[in-house]
C-alpha cells in the first residue's frame, strides 16, 4: 500500500503530463510557428512605452498581458522549439490544476484524473498546436487558481487568512481581465469568494466594487472598440442562435464547422461519439436529483450562461473558445452526481471519459490534416524546407510568385526572417510570373502551389 506522502500526491499529476505529452507530443514535434503565431509576435510591444499603452487601449481585443508575453516570445525566436515547449508546459499545468481542483471537489483522485481525459476533446487541440491561444491558456490557468481558494465541504487544502485569500484573488481577476475579454466566470467566482470570505458590511462593500470595475470595463469596452469584420461585436438574434447551436454541437463532440478540422461527410464513429456524450448528460440529469440540488444545477447554469455570453454578439465563433464551458460542463457532472449510488456514477463516468477518447480517435487525425492550424503549418513548413535547401544569405530577396492559398500561413513569406534569420528582402505576388525586379537582381525564385512551395530553376 502506497502511504499517503508527498511522493503519492505528486504520482498522478505526473502521469497527467505524461499522459498528454504521449498525446499531443508526437504531432507537435512537426509543428512550426505559423499563421496567428507570427502575426501576434509581430504586433506585440516591442518597448515599454508601447507595452504601457497596451493597458490603456480598448480600440482593440482588450488583452494587454497577453500582447506583452507575446513579445517575450518574439524574443525567443528562432528557438520556436523552445517557445512550442513552454506553451505546452503552461497546458500540462492547467490539467494539473484541473486535477487538483477536481480532488477537492469530488474527493476521489480517479474520478479527478478522468477529468483530464477533457483535453482529448477537440476545444484543446488549438490550445496545444498554436501559440495564438496563450489568452485561452491565460484564463484557464486564472480561473482555475480562483476555484482553489474557493471552499469547498470538507476541504481544507486553502487555509489561508481572509485577507489573504481576498488579495490572491483579486490579483488573479486583475490578471484575467487582462489577459482577455471573455473573464466573466472568473469574476463570478471571485463573487463567490468575496460571499464566502467577508462580512455582509464588507461584502456590500466589495460587491459594490466588483460591479463598478466590470461596469467600467464594459463601458471602455463598447464605446472604444473599433474593429469590424468577422469579428465585429453585432448583435443579432441569427448570430446568437447560430453561437448557441455551435457550443451544443461542440460539447456533445459533434463536428459544427470547418474550425473542427472534420470535413464532410460524418462518419458512424461521428454519431456514436455525440451519442455516448449525450448519454453521459442525460444520466446526470436523472442521477443527480434536480429538485434536491437546485441550488447547485443554478450555480452551474449560471457559470455555463456566463462562459458562452460573451461569444453571443460576435459574428464569428470557433469552437477553442468554449474551453471553459466544457470544463464547467465536466465539473457539473462529476459534482452533482457525487451523492448518487455509486454504481450509477461509475457508469455516468465510465461514459463521461470513453466520450473524449472516442472524439480523439475519431477527430485528432482528421484536425492535424484539415483545420486551419494544420494548413498554416504545412504551407510554412513547405516553405521553410524550401527555404532551408539553400544557402540563403547568398540571396538579397526572396521571390514568391503565385501566392494565394499559402500566404496567410508564412504570414506573406515573412516567417523566413522570424524563423530562419533571413535579413535580405521578400517580394511576393499573387499573379503567376516573376516580377522584373527579381530578374534584375539574384534572387531565390518560389512558387506556391496549394499550400505547398517550390523553387523555379
Amino acid at each position: 500500500m502506497i502511504k499517503n506522502t508527498w511522493v503519492h500526491q505528486l504520482l498522478l499529476p505526473v502521469l497527467i503530463g505524461l499522459f498528454l505529452v504521449t498525446a499531443y507530443l508526437p504531432a507537435l514535434t512537426n509543428y512550426q510557428l505559423s499563421g496567428d503565431d507570427l502575426i501576434l509576435i509581430t504586433n506585440a510591444p516591442t518597448t515599454l512605452e508601447a507595452g504601457v499603452r497596451k493597458f490603456t487601449d480598448f480600440s482593440n481585443q482588450y488583452r494587454p498581458l497577453t500582447h506583452i508575453l507575446f513579445g517575450v516570445y518574439g524574443a525567443l525566436l528562432p528557438q520556436t522549439g523552445l517557445i512550442l515547449a513552454l506553451n505546452f508546459g503552461l497546458l500540462v499545468f492547467v490539467a494539473i490544476l484541473t486535477y487538483l481542483n477536481m480532488k477537492r471537489l469530488c474527493d476521489e483522485k480517479i474520478a479527478a484524473a478522468l477529468t483530464v481525459c477533457t483535453f482529448l476533446s477537440p476545444i484543446f487541440y488549438y490550445h496545444f498546436y498554436s501559440i495564438s491561444s496563450l489568452n485561452n491558456i491565460l484564463m484557464l490557468i486564472f480561473g482555475l487558481l480562483l476555484l482553489l481558494l474557493v471552499k469547498l465541504p470538507k476541504d481544507k487544502s486553502i487555509e489561508w487568512k481572509n485577507t489573504h485569500v481576498l488579495i490572491a484573488a483579486t490579483v488573479l481577476l486583475v490578471l484575467s481581465v487582462m489577459s482577455k475579454e471573455s473573464f466573466f466566470v472568473n469574476a463570478a467566482l471571485y463573487g463567490l469568494i468575496i460571499f464566502q470570505r467577508t462580512t455582509r458590511r464588507q461584502m456590500g462593500v466589495l460587491f459594490g466594487g466588483l460591479a463598478a470595475f466590470i461596469g467600467g470595463y464594459l463601458f471602455l469596452r463598447f464605446s472604444s472598440y473599433s474593429s469590424a469584420g468577422e469579428y465585429s461585436v453585432r448583435f443579432s438574434f441569427a448570430t446568437m442562435i447560430k453561437s448557441l447551436l455551435d457550443v451544443f454541437a461542440w460539447v456533445l463532440g459533434y463536428p459544427r464547422g470547418w474550425q473542427y478540422g472534420t470535413p464532410e461527410p460524418k462518419s458512424v464513429l461521428t454519431l456514436v461519439t455525440a451519442a455516448v456524450t449525450a448519454a453521459s448528460l442525460a444520466m446526470t440529469v436523472i442521477v443527480a436529483g434536480p429538485l434536491k440540488y437546485w441550488k447547485k444545477h443554478l450555480f452551474f447554469g449560471v457559470l455555463l450562461g456566463l462562459s458562452v455570453a460573451p461569444f453571443l454578439i460576435i459574428e464569428r465563433v470557433l469552437p477553442f473558445y468554449f474551453d471553459i464551458t466544457i470544463l464547467v460542463v465536466v465539473f457539473w457532472v462529476l459534482e452533482t452526481t457525487r451523492h448518487s449510488s455509486t454504481q450509477l456514477r461509475k457508469i455516468v463516468l465510465i461514459l463521461l471519459g470513453l466520450s473524449f477518447v472516442l472524439q480523439y480517435l475519431a477527430y485528432f487525425s482528421q484536425w492535424q490534416k484539415y483545420s486551419f492550424v494544420a494548413n498554416a503549418n504545412q504551407a510554412v513548413t513547405s516553405y521553410l524546407g524550401v527555404l532551408s535547401q539553400e544557402n540563403l544569405q547568398n540571396y538579397p530577396q526572396i521571390c514568391i510568385k503565385n501566392h494565394t492559398v499559402g500566404i496567410w500561413g508564412t504570414m506573406d513569406g515573412l516567417s523566413a526572417k522570424y524563423l530562419l534569420g533571413y535579413e535580405g528582402k521578400i517580394v511576393s505576388l499573387p499573379e503567376d510570373m516573376i516580377p522584373e525586379e527579381c530578374k534584375m537582381t539574384k534572387s531565390l525564385i518560389i512558387r506556391n502551389d496549394g499550400l505547398e512551395y517550390v523553387k523555379v530553376e
